[in-house]
C-alpha cells in the first residue's frame, strides 16, 4: 500500500439508535489517518483506494454504506462525476446534481461485501467543475436500516393493462422494504408541482396522498442476507385517460426519514401503457309517434341515435330510406351529426308522406366516419284510405241543418 492510500479497520461497535435505524459500526475516514483527496485540472480523473472491514459477511441484516463527501470547485457540472469500486467491482456513478448538503449516501451491495473489502472512489473533473474534493469527513458504516435500493423495490401497476379512453382504470403503488428496520413514510400518486401537469389523465378517485404508514422491514432472509420476503404497503387510486394513444404515466412518490437524518425521496417507475380507442356503439331506430295516418296526410318522424360507448361518435351520417312510393320531404333523407358525445341520445324530425294507402317501411342507415355501418331499427307506418270519420260526420249534420233552416224560412213567406 502506498502513500496516496489510507488502510483503516471498522473497531468501533457502538450501537448507537439513529432515526429509522441503528448504528452498527462507523467509522470516519480522516480519523484512520485519511487526508483529504484532491483532483485539479479540466476533464482530469484520479482515482484513491482505501480498505475497510465490514460486519456485513456475518451479520445477514446489516447493510454497508459508504458516505462521501464531496466538494465541487468552482460549482458542480452536469460532467463532473464520482465513481466507487469495491473490491474491483463499478457499483455506483454519481453526478455531481445528486449530492445533497455535500454528501451522496452509497449502498454497498451485500453480495459484493466481503470482511476485508477494498473501494476504490474516482474524481472526474469538467471543463467547467476544475476541482474536485473527496473530504476527511467521508465515512464508511455498518446500519440496521431500511432498505429500498432492490430493483422493483417501488413498482406501478395497471389494471386493465390497456385501457380504453376515457374509461377509468386503477393504479396500484407497491414499495417493497427489504431492510432490517421498519421505515415510516409518506405516499404521494405524484410529485406535489405536478398536480396540474397531467393533460393526458385525470384523477378520478383514491387518495392523493397517506401519510404514517408503517413499511414493515424484511420478514425472511438466506444466508447471504437476501431478503426473501420483504415488508409491503401499497396505496391504489384510479386514472381515466383523456387521449388515446401511448402514455407515460407520472411516478408515484414515497418519502421516509434516512438513518442519517436525511428526508429521502423515492420515485416509482415510469409505466408506458397503451390508450386503445374503444369501439363506438351508437344505436339508431325510427320513432313514430302513431301508427296510422290518412292518405294524403303528411306524417313527421323522428331518427333518435344514442351513443352508448363513453367515446364521442364524430361525423356520424344517418339516411332515411323509404320503398313503395311513400315520399321523405326535401333535404330530410340525409342527416349529418358532427359529434354525438359518450352517453347522449340525439334527434332530427324529417316528414313523409303517400298519396295512396297501404302499409309501408320506413328504413334508416348509419355511416361512421370511418365508412363503417352501424344497424339502425327501421319502422313500420300505415296510410288509410279517407273514411266516415268525425269530420265527415259533422260536415253532413251541418248541411242537413242548413237545409231544415233553409225549408223552414222558404214555407213561412209562402
Amino acid at each position: 500500500m502506498n502513500t496516496r492510500q489510507a488502510l483503516f479497520i471498522l473497531a468501533v461497535f457502538a450501537l448507537a439508535a439513529m432515526v429509522f435505524g441503528e448504528t452498527l459500526s462507523e467509522t470516519v475516514l480522516g480519523d484512520a489517518g485519511f487526508e483529504d483527496f484532491v483532483v485539479e485540472g479540466q476533464n482530469t480523473e484520479k482515482c484513491r483506494e482505501v480498505q475497510f472491514i465490514s460486519a456485513v459477511p456475518v451479520n445477514k441484516e446489516a447493510f454497508a454504506v459508504f458516505s462521501a463527501n464531496v466538494e465541487f470547485l468552482s460549482g458542480p457540472s452536469e460532467e463532473s462525476l464520482v465513481t466507487v469500486f469495491l473490491n474491483g467491482n463499478k457499483i455506483s456513478e454519481i453526478k455531481a446534481g445528486e449530492f445533497q448538503a455535500g454528501f451522496a449516501r452509497i449502498e454497498l451491495p451485500k453480495n459484493k461485501t466481503l470482511e476485508t473489502n477494498k473501494l476504490k472512489v474516482c474524481l472526474k473533473t469538467s471543463y467547467s467543475t476544475t476541482k474536485i474534493i473527496l473530504k476527511k469527513e467521508s465515512l464508511v458504516g455498518d446500519y440496521l436500516k431500511p432498505d429500498f435500493s432492490e430493483t422493483g423495490a417501488f413498482m406501478l401497476s395497471i389494471e386493465p393493462f390497456s385501457p380504453k379512453l376515457f374509461e377509468e382504470f386503477k393504479v396500484t403503488a407497491t414499495l417493497k422494504n427489504s431492510g432490517s428496520e421498519d421505515a415510516i413514510a409518506t405516499l404521494k400518486y405524484r410529485k406535489d408541482h405536478l398536480e396540474n401537469e397531467t393533460p393526458e389523465t385525470s384523477l378520478v378517485k383514491g387518495k392523493t396522498i397517506i401519510e404514517g404508514v408503517t413499511v414493515e422491514k424484511c420478514k425472511e432472509r438466506q444466508e447471504n442476507g437476501e431478503c426473501t420476503s420483504p415488508g409491503i404497503a401499497s396505496f391504489e387510486y384510479y386514472l381515466r385517460p383523456k387521449l388515446s394513444g401511448t402514455i407515460t404515466l407520472l411516478p408515484a412518490v414515497a418519502e421516509f426519514e434516512n438513518v442519517f437524518g436525511e428526508q429521502v425521496v423515492l420515485e416509482s417507475n415510469r409505466p408506458d401503457i397503451t390508450i386503445t380507442e374503444p369501439a363506438v356503439k351508437v344505436r339508431s331506430f325510427i320513432s313514430v309517434p302513431k301508427k296510422e295516418y290518412t292518405a294524403g296526410d303528411t306524417a313527421t318522424l323522428l331518427l333518435v341515435m344514442t351513443n352508448d360507448s363513453f367515446t364521442p361518435a364524430l361525423n356520424v351520417t344517418g339516411k332515411i330510406e323509404t320503398t313503395n312510393g311513400l315520399q321523405v320531404s326535401q333535404g330530410q333523407k340525409s342527416f349529418l351529426f358532427d359529434s354525438i358525445e359518450g352517453k347522449k341520445t340525439v334527434e332530427k324530425e324529417f316528414s313523409v308522406s303517400s298519396a295512396q294507402s297501404g302499409l309501408f317501411e320506413v328504413d334508416c342507415s348509419v355511416v361512421l366516419a370511418d365508412g363503417a355501418k352501424l344497424p339502425c331499427e327501421k319502422a313500420t307506418i300505415e296510410f288509410k284510405e279517407p273514411g266516415f270519420t268525425i269530420q265527415i260526420a259533422g260536415g253532413i249534420v251541418l248541411l242537413l241543418l242548413g237545409a231544415a233552416v233553409y225549408g223552414y224560412i222558404f214555407y213561412i213567406r209562402k
